[in-house]
Parts: structure tokens; C-alpha cells; sequence
């Protein structure tokens, strides 16, 4: 197997506006014309996406939004969710260079939230050819220098509220990347079990009881861990156990 550390950021593709960087990244793959590793980033994105669809808020020039691609063809596609650890991962390690490490939380299944804000957001999309992880775009937005938000997003921050001046894209953009190359050269390395306790040890509401909307119902539970296949587990205080997708749960915020 290749070794593919450091190959993160090597190439960057600079846009001043965009639809998506999600979506130009999969007209690239689908054109065969790409390097692994690419990053593409632009100042706007006309419709940035989240999690469900959800619109993405970013004022131009203040904030990052990128999208690596990759191809970790030597990921079996039911191994996927090892995708979402990793990539949070390496934001929350991001976001601790300047918020307060230990208020920085990774919300299952891919926001990163500091103290009870949310900074940033993930989205992956996968190529899936036969069985094989084909190619893989790592959607990134992370709030940097944006001081006043405008949608009804409940709860957003960025790093501008822990820093005394404006922090450099360029350079926030070489750190993030640091930080996915080291992340994905871990899991390149099969170390899925350093990289699950050190997702668990982040995981936002871990052990402790909160309010959920579970099949629209409202329960007070606790998250007891995730499953391989990236499946929120949930127990609830009369000892009643969930097992839930994306679409299954909702945070009571």
C-alpha cells in the first residue's frame, strides 16, 4: 500500500465564489481529472450545504470552506464511517489550536461545537465502485473570522470570539490541512481503535443525560457509544436502549 502521508493540500484549487465546494469537486471526479489529495476552497459558496441539506451561512472572505478529495480505495465501503471520525477529528484538532481545548466537542456525527456552539460542520460524500471506496470528498466549513451571523442558525461561533485579531486563512488553511494528513495517514494504517477512543473521548453529551428526539418522540438518555457502521447508540434512564441513524435522532438543543 502507497504511502499517502502528507499528500493533503499539495494541490489547491481556488475559487472567489462557487455553488458548492462539494460540487465541484464531484464534477472533477466524475472528469477523471484530479489529483488525490486536492483541495478546492473558495471564499463563497452560493449554496453551501450541511448535514440534512441544511444551509451553511459563511460571510465571503471570513470564514473556510473546502473540499478534499481523496481515494482511500483501501477502505472497504462498510468501513466508511471511519471517514466521518477521521475528518472530525482533525477540525477538532483544528479548532483546539485556539478555543479552549477542552470545551471543544465533536457532535455525532460530524459537527464540531465549542462549548455549546457550533463551529463547524462536515459533510462527505463517497464514490462507491463495486467494493471498492472509489474517491471520497471531505466537505469542510469552519466558522474563522465571522462575527455576526444573520440566519436562524441557534447556535453558531467562530474562532474570531477566542483570538484578538483576524486569523490568516492561508495559514489556518496549512494547519488544517496538517492535521488531516496526520489523521489520515492513522487511519491508512488500520488504527481504527486509536481513532475510535480518541472520538469517543471528544464525542459531545458523552455519558451524561440530555433530552433527544428519537422517532419523534422526546427522551432524556445517554449516549453510550457509536457502532461500526456509525449508528448512535443511546440509553435511556429507565435502562431502555436506542440504536439510531441520522434520520432516527435529533439533539435537543
Amino acid at each position: 500500500m502507497a504511502n499517502k502521508h502528507g499528500m493533503i493540500g499539495k494541490k489547491l484549487i481556488t475559487f472567489k465564489t462557487v455553488e458548492s465546494t462539494n460540487l465541484t469537486a464531484a464534477e472533477l471526479i466524475n472528469a477523471q481529472n484530479i489529483e488525490d489529495g486536492t483541495v478546492i476552497i473558495s471564499s463563497f459558496q452560493e449554496h453551501g450545504k450541511g448535514q440534512e441539506g441544511n444551509y451553511w451561512e459563511s460571510e465571503p472572505g471570513k470564514n473556510l470552506l473546502i473540499s478534499v478529495i481523496i481515494m482511500p480505495e483501501f477502505l472497504k465501503p462498510e468501513k466508511q464511517f471511519i471517514l466521518n471520525k477521521m475528518v472530525s477529528l482533525a477540525v477538532a484538532e483544528f479548532v483546539q489550536r485556539y478555543a479552549p481545548k477542552n470545551s471543544v466537542k465533536i457532535k455525532w456525527p460530524n459537527d464540531i461545537y465549542v462549548g455549546e456552539q457550533k463551529i463547524a460542520g462536515i459533510l462527505i460524500n463517497n464514490f462507491i465502485q463495486g467494493n471498492v471506496l472509489s474517491a471520497s470528498i471531505l466537505g469542510i466549513g469552519i466558522n474563522i473570522n465571522q462575527k455576526v451571523f444573520t440566519s436562524n442558525a441557534p447556535n453558531p461561533v467562530s474562532l474570531i470570539r477566542f483570538m484578538k485579531e483576524d486569523l490568516d486563512l492561508n495559514q489556518a488553511l496549512k494547519l488544517l490541512c496538517d492535521s488531516l494528513n496526520h489523521w489520515y495517514s492513522q487511519m491508512e494504517l488500520g488504527l481504527y481503535k486509536s481513532i475510535d477512543k480518541k472520538y469517543i473521548s471528544l464525542l459531545y453529551r458523552y455519558e451524561a443525560y440530555h433530552a433527544y428526539l428519537i422517532s419523534s418522540k422526546k427522551v432524556v438518555a445517554k449516549i453510550t457509544g457509536i457502532n461500526e457502521y456509525g449508528r448512535l447508540k443511546l440509553e435511556g434512564k429507565n435502562g431502555e436502549m436506542y440504536d439510531c441513524d441520522l434520520k432516527e435522532v435529533a439533539f435537543v438543543i
